[in-house]
């Protein structure tokens, strides 16, 4: 079997001014229904983001979700083997799939958007440099149990998500043991047992809609392995109590032979995750550290189990060969729509936006220090504002190349 590639698809916190660029011009017609659902308009919230309105989660996940799902539609003469999103991004990639039309995928994201906007008291703090297991330790030890793993971004990147009173001691334990914590700018527990509420209000709303069968394999951030029809609804309504489980899902994907990531809607966010797995870990994973079935609905999620769970291997096996079959099925068609479309405006564009990018990050125009060495990737790097006190979890990131 070939290398296998996957899409990814950011989450929250990628947002930033600017983002879909050409993709509105591209597809007015699915701007104009997005404009319709929302009130409002997109390209306008997207290009201009008047009043600073992208840093608000009603109108951040709906941005981030157009722009991700026209990002598909733009690269669909070329598809993946397996698509996953990082929490509101996982909506894109069920519309990659095909799983999910484009109008309905936009109700919910916008409804979600409203419900986790809704949520307050709540905080989340970046812990780096510490696996998992140690920060439970230090936890247990200093008896804090009001604090869930949020996002499990890599083995020493993670988020944690619970009641801002417990925060500061929980950070201090955790830099006495070593560890690099950074206070995210939200507004509530997101991905935690605080977001309860907000899931069961949702979970009657993704029932009521009809979700086909993936053409793609789509990794769920809830099990780390591909869904189902059946299992979409539940797995999208639960994902907003429960953590992000991004490293098992690249665990899954380099499982199942992708070495190749392509992430859509023109951030780097993911994909840099994906490098740094590569460097750290660069023996492919014989199989995901998946739990073996899920917790129970009303029970938090335990700090240890991320780390302990076991594998699943003849899922990946059976995912993989499936991925490999209908991409040999697609090729021959892949290949002329890719002649007829190399030449496009929107391929010259994008070319010229990456020449401009690469003689931005080569300028020796003085940057903010502060600005620097709080972002991961080069992208990061250009977009920040010299003291701006935002940063999200991977804009958290610091950890050297």
């Amino acid at each position: 079997m070939g290398a296998l590639t996957a899409w990814l698809f950011a989450g929250q916190g990628s947002q930033r001014r600017g983002m879909g660029g050409p993709l509105f011009d591209r597809f007015p017609e699915h701007c104009a229904v997005a404009d319709a659902i929302l009130g409002y308009s997109i390209r306008e919230l997207c290009l201009d983001n008047p009043g600073r309105r992208l840093s608000d989660t009603t109108y951040a996940q709906p941005a981030i979700y157009v722009v991700g799902a026209l990002g598909a539609l733009e690269a669909e003469a070329d598809p993946p083997h397996f698509v996953a999103g990082h929490s509101v991004g996982e909506y894109a990639a069920l519309v990659a799939a095909g799983a999910l039309d484009f109008e309905t995928g936009l109700r919910l994201v916008k409804r979600r958007a409203e419900l986790m906007a809704q949520a307050h008291g709540g905080g989340m703090v970046a812990v780096i440099d510490l696996p998992l297991a140690q920060i439970s330790e230090v936890l247990a030890q200093e008896g804090i149990s009001a604090l869930d793993v949020a996002n499990y971004n890599l083995q020493r990147q993670i988020v944690l998500s619970g009641p801002r009173e417990f925060i500061p001691a929980a950070t201090t334990a955790l830099e006495r043991a070593g560890a690099r914590c950074v206070q995210l700018d939200v507004s509530a527990a997101f991905h935690s047992r605080y977001m309860a509420d907000a899931a069961a209000a949702f979970a009657p709303l993704v029932a009521g809609v009809t979700f086909l069968e993936p053409r793609i394999p789509v990794v769920s951030n809830v099990t780390a392995e591909p869904a189902t029809r059946d299992t979409i609804g539940p797995l999208l309504a639960k994902q907003l109590r429960a953590p992000v489980r991004w490293y098992d899902c690249m665990r899954y994907l380099r499982a199942a032979g992708v070495e190749t990531v392509r992430e859509l809607g023109r951030t780097r966010v993911l994909s840099e995750l994906w490098r740094v797995m590569h460097r750290d870990e660069p023996s492919v994973p014989s199989a995901p550290s998946v739990p073996s079935a899920p917790p129970a609905a009303d029970a938090p999620e335990p700090l240890s189990a991320l780390a302990d769970a076991p594998a699943s291997a003849p899922a990946v096996a059976a995912a993989a060969a499936a991925a490999a079959a209908a991409a040999a099925a697609a090729q021959p068609a892949r290949r002329r729509q890719l002649r007829l479309s190399w030449r496009s405006p929107t391929r010259r564009l994008a070319r010229w936006r990456a020449r401009a990018l690469a003689a931005d990050r080569s300028s020796s125009a003085p940057r903010s220090s502060a600005a620097i060495t709080a972002c991961a990737t080069p992208t990061s790097r250009a977009r920040c504002s010299a003291g701006s006190p935002r940063r999200s979890w991977w804009c958290a990131w610091r950890k050297p190349a």
